[in-house]
């Protein structure tokens, strides 16, 4: 034997040793013991859950079969019926950007003269003394002198006419390139919107220079143009569409007398 094996049966009976000074270890508590009364008491408490439980059940099941009786008893709507308020809303707005749009191209036609004008160079008038004639001796002898003075004017009154001018060219570019970018804004959300009506089978009703249809179109004003035939549209005030087949919205219409 080893002294490696003597040490460990050593280390062995010493702890076997060491275990029986440690107190014993405190005894198990009884089991508890199930008398019938308390088993009866236990199932008759089972049983009240699975009433409450069934009864519960009856009555979501009693409300849910009402539910659906009462859904396959109402009346059915139509799916055509639920996308129309879409629809309308698309109209409606492409209606307002059209009139605005519009509105934009008349200020700009209407601005444009006006602006032209002010870009345009234009001399400001000499004062009265210049123009008057010089008569007599004394006039002649003062010609040179006035020669002078109006030289001098006219040269301040173009440098400051030119500047003018300079000041409302640029004004006038930089207010073209914003109408201009506004108005394009306005045609660029209108062919968005025109791109997806179709997609809903909205088609526009054609009117201008046709005969007046009034199953289709509704006359807001009579107008006079001899230059157009007696009953035909000279101007859409409000687009009508067809929507599969029949009339969404009825075209509004200025008709020649």
């Amino acid at each position: 034997m080893t002294a490696n094996g003597i040490e460990e049966v050593l280390a062995s009976f010493r702890g076997w040793l060491t275990a029986l000074l440690e107190p014993p270890p405190a005894p198990l508590e009884p089991a508890i013991e199930f008398d019938l009364h308390s088993l009866v008491s236990q199932f008759t408490a089972l049983r009240h859950d699975v009433n409450l439980q069934t009864r519960a059940t009856r009555i979501a099941t009693e409300q849910s079969a009402e539910t659906v009786r009462q859904l396959a008893q109402a009346p059915k709507r139509d799916p055509n019926e639920l996308i129309k308020p879409l629809l309308t809303s698309l109209i409606e707005i492409h209606d307002a950007i059209s009139l605005a749009h519009r509105q934009v191209s008349k200020s700009v036609a209407a601005a444009e003269p006006l602006l032209e004008s002010l870009s345009s160079p234009s001399m400001t008038p000499p004062p009265e003394s210049m123009i008057a004639p010089k008569r007599g001796f004394i006039g002649r002898w003062f010609a040179g002198n006035t020669n002078e003075a109006w030289e001098e004017w006219a040269t301040t009154a173009l440098e400051a006419d030119l500047e003018r001018a300079t000041e409302a060219e640029t004004a006038y570019t930089h207010f073209s390139s914003l109408i201009a970018g506004v108005a394009d804004g306005y045609a660029m959300s209108l062919r968005r919107i025109e791109r997806i009506l179709p997609t809903y089978d909205l088609e526009p009703i054609p009117t201008i220079g046709l005969v007046f249809d009034a199953e289709t179109m509704e006359v807001v004003e009579a107008v006079s143009d001899s230059d157009k035939m007696s009953n035909t549209v000279a101007e859409e005030v409000r687009r009508g569409y067809r929507w599969r087949g029949s009339i969404f919205r009825f075209a509004q219409v200025k008709v020649v007398r």
